[in-house]
């Protein structure tokens, strides 16, 4: 973790303090904004001190605990499970769960539109504000402004006041819409790819204040400003790796479950990975991450000047992130012959790193999947640590860097198979295995349970091979490129205040 990041945390955790006496609706407003916090302090870190390096926070979780919403699922609660809407393909073949689909911006509601299956669906900032007493609002109110006038100095300041003001409103609003979803609807549990970031953190905190059993699915790779503090009931994830990540800054163990591979954009198209892949003796795969247009232009560049030198031996296809949209603007960047970008959702990712010979990208859960599948991993950049393999990365900087390493490939097939095996893979486990279906599995098992304390008191049914020797791992380890971009919170911008979409209920409604 780099100076940066700790600082965030420092004035995370105090930010906590000071405004831990912040509630509405029974929901602590704290930990709802947190996230929120973290991406202020990051655009305005010279106000809070910039990235000195102090004291680092061993515990991250420890240091959160005191401001996480007391938990006591009730798991004998019946009616709908929400799901995410983007986690649709996790519930694909499920039968026997009352599936509520809830939406948290405008483009995730319209493409699941599209998806017949995807019923009963639901765009949360469509629903009408449940009509809470004012006093209640009024409360909230004056604890902030008795907050602000005796929080540190860094937090008096006009700004600041200003904007969590308004964020204080503005999570009073996203709650009472919650209110009116878990009042139409009777919901016995949650589940989001992140329980922590913007969107989760308010559904999850809303949902245990009910006392409704919350869980955490694993959407990407983890990260010591993204995934903490722990606050879910139940956390799946992917690996041991990614398991001892979340325990090494101090997440409970007892909350932890290793599900296998669960990659829910992997949805079947249609579409072979074959028919889009340029053939060549060398097939690369280069997944593109939201990090700007210059950082995009930059690795492009440096692919295509590296690959031009050996003619038709190497084929590149560039996938776009799913938070990219459209591509046109990269493919003028594109020098080879074979060499093509893709928009994401063409072809299923897990088909491509089929065809490919080896990935490419910065730092995504692209590289892991890929791994897993027995496919080596060139990373752009300089990665300190990447905790999900045991031996230094093969990278670049430069189309000179990237240029050696495929010359070693084109000389030697052997290459990318022996360069896999250096890597070193913690996780060993198969790329076919079914996590949601273990998921599921899991979660059926809780309904048969007497009592909270028994919800992890039994092991994965899930055949496995045997477990590998662990790594240390400390906590002050970057996990993953000291940039600004390693610390963006939410890949989706704000959609809250563009126009109501109405939402696709099996009986439609209109959005007030």
């Amino acid at each position: 973790m780099h100076n940066k990041t700790w600082m965030i945390w420092r004035h995370s955790i105090s930010f906590l303090e000071a405004f831990k006496s912040l509630r509405y609706d029974d929901v602590p407003l704290g930990i709802v904004m947190l996230r929120d916090f973290q991406k202020y302090v990051l655009h305005h870190s010279g106000a809070f001190g910039g990235a000195k390096r102090s004291g680092r926070i061993r515990n991250i979780q420890a240091a959160c605990k005191p401001y996480l919403v007391p938990s006591k699922p009730n798991l004998r609660k019946s009616g709908y499970t929400v799901v995410r809407a983007e986690l649709f393909g996790m519930t694909k073949g499920v039968t026997g769960e009352k599936i509520l689909y809830v939406a948290h911006y405008s483009g995730e509601y319209r493409t699941m539109l599209k998806r017949k299956e995807c019923r009963p669906l639901v765009y949360l900032h469509g629903l009408p504000p449940a009509k809470l007493p004012p006093a209640m609002a009024q409360k909230t109110m004056s604890q902030l402004r008795a907050a602000l006038s005796s929080a540190p100095a860094v937090f008096r300041r006009p700004a600041f006041r200003s904007w969590l003001t308004a964020r204080v409103k503005k999570a009073m609003l996203h709650i009472r819409r919650v209110h009116t979803l878990f009042n139409r609807y009777p919901i016995r549990r949650t589940i989001y790819g992140s329980t922590i970031n913007h969107h989760g953190a308010l559904m999850t905190s809303f949902a245990q204040s009910r006392n409704v059993h919350t869980v955490m699915v694993q959407h990407g790779l983890m990260a010591p400003i993204a995934h903490f503090p722990v606050n879910a009931d139940l956390n799946f994830v992917w690996g041991k790796s990614h398991a001892n990540f979340l325990q090494s800054y101090g997440a409970p163990a007892g909350k932890i479950v290793v599900s296998g591979p669960c990659f829910y954009r992997n949805l079947p198209t249609g579409r072979s990975a074959s028919s889009v892949m340029a053939n060549a003796p060398i097939k690369l795969l280069v997944a593109l991450q939201p990090l700007g247009l210059s950082h995009n232009r930059g690795i492009i560049r440096s692919i295509e000047q590296a690959v031009k030198p050996f003619g038709g031996k190497i084929s590149v296809t560039y996938k776009a992130h799913p938070d990219q949209g459209g591509c046109g603007s990269y493919r003028k960047w594109l020098r080879c012959k074979k060499s093509k970008i893709l928009r994401h959702g063409i072809v299923p990712l897990n088909k491509l790193i089929e065809q490919a010979d080896a990935v490419i990208t910065p730092y995504s859960s692209v590289s892991y999947e890929a791994l897993i599948n027995g496919k080596p991993v060139i990373y752009y950049g300089t990665p300190k640590f990447i905790y999900y393999i045991r031996n230094t990365p093969v990278s670049f900087r430069s189309a000179a860097g990237l240029k050696k390493i495929l010359a070693k490939a084109v000389a030697n097939r052997g290459y990318f198979p022996a360069l896999h095996a250096r890597l070193g893979v913690i996780d060993k486990v198969k790329p076919s295995m079914d996590g949601y279906r273990f998921i599921w599995t899991r979660l059926r098992r809780l309904a048969v349970t007497t009592t909270a304390n028994e919800m992890y008191d039994f092991e994965p049914e899930l055949k496995r091979e045997p477990a590998v020797e662990t790594i240390d791992y400390h906590p002050g380890l970057q996990s993953g490129p000291e940039t600004e971009s390693e610390l963006r919170l939410d890949a989706a911008p704000d959609y809250e205040t563009q126009p109501g979409y109405p939402n696709a209920n099996s009986t439609p409604e209109t959005p007030a």
